[in-house]
């Protein structure tokens, strides 16, 4: 009975206010894409320019690096070679195996492949070549999955073996037949495996949906503006506890289209065309405007 009553509470639950829940617990950046969206989707709505106040603006003068995370921080994403160092830390049991570690990763591209040979390495830390190829084993296992490869094949059969995948068949097309592959030369895989192509086919789908280029996903020329949700501040013994509203367009209810809806000579789907956007537009403005005034102290 109780589950019975909860569930018809949800489905009477207005529009509107649903509209409001889902305003008021948007991320920043997240509620402005909504705003500017619903600003070229709602002729009810406009963005009036917030009026320069001196009041209105914080004294941050004493704080150059709040203003400066407040207003604008950059972060970059973490490198591959950040990523792999972390977990190299994580596992490595020894100095020796994260120095040929170190050594390793510095000599990974972009793409999350391995650029120098073992025995370089090996000659350039002094160290025995299986020393390094140990060392490669366990840095292969790390995420991304088929990172430090050294051809497309063996990339591919590292995330093959990470997804325990042991399919001999699949293994024998990721590690020989790629070409063919990427040429879509299925019938003549077929043929060289000696299998039929309505069995090759599902193994080559699954090759396809490995990932070729497991670093590009970690590119350090990528850069992500972060704003803040909500600001604290010193104000004496007190901390202001304020939301983050200076990006965010003020919105009013056009006039034009509310002469417009008033008129009754209007076309009648036209009229609850308008009506509905309105509805919306008052939901939107209002609650934002609401958001936008959130704000208390805290001791």
């Amino acid at each position: 009975m109780e589950i019975r009553q909860r569930l018809e509470l949800r489905r009477i639950l207005a529009p509107q206010l649903q509209q409001s829940l889902k305003i008021l617990t948007l991320p920043l950046l997240d509620l402005k894409d909504m705003v500017e969206a619903e600003l070229n989707d709602n002729p009810f709505l406009e963005e009036t320019p917030k009026p320069p106040s001196s009041e209105s603006r914080r004294d941050t003068s004493s704080l150059p690096a709040m203003e400066d995370f407040r207003l604008e921080q950059i972060t970059k994403k973490s490198s591959l070679q950040d990523v792999l160092l972390r977990q190299l830390g994580m596992f490595t049991n020894s100095d020796e195996a994260f120095r040929i570690g170190q050594e390793i990763i510095g000599n990974i591209d972009d793409n999350g492949y391995l650029k120098v040979g073992l025995e370089e390495i090996a000659k350039a830390l002094n160290v025995a070549v299986n020393e390094v190829e140990n060392v490669l084993k366990l840095i292969q296992k790390f995420e991304p999955a088929g990172v430090a490869a050294r051809t497309v094949s063996e990339c591919l059969l590292i995330q093959l073996d990470l997804a325990n995948e042991n399919d001999p068949l699949m293994r024998k097309i990721a590690e020989l037949h790629l070409d063919d592959v990427a040429k879509k030369n299925y019938s003549v895989i077929a043929k060289n495996l000696k299998e039929p192509l309505e069995k090759i086919e599902p193994l080559i789908k699954r090759i396809l949906k490995l990932d070729p280029k497991p670093g590009r996903n970690y590119s350090t020329e990528e850069i992500q503006r972060v704003i803040p949700d909500v600001i604290i501040e010193e104000k004496g013994e007190d901390l202001e506890i304020s939301i983050n509203n200076e990006d965010l367009p003020t919105l009013n209810i056009s006039k034009t289209y509310r002469e417009m809806l008033k008129k009754n000579d209007i076309d009648p789907k036209t009229k609850e065309f308008l009506t509905e956007k309105l509805r919306s537009a008052s939901v939107d403005s209002n609650t934002t405007s609401s958001r936008s005034s959130e704000g208390y102290w805290a001791r």
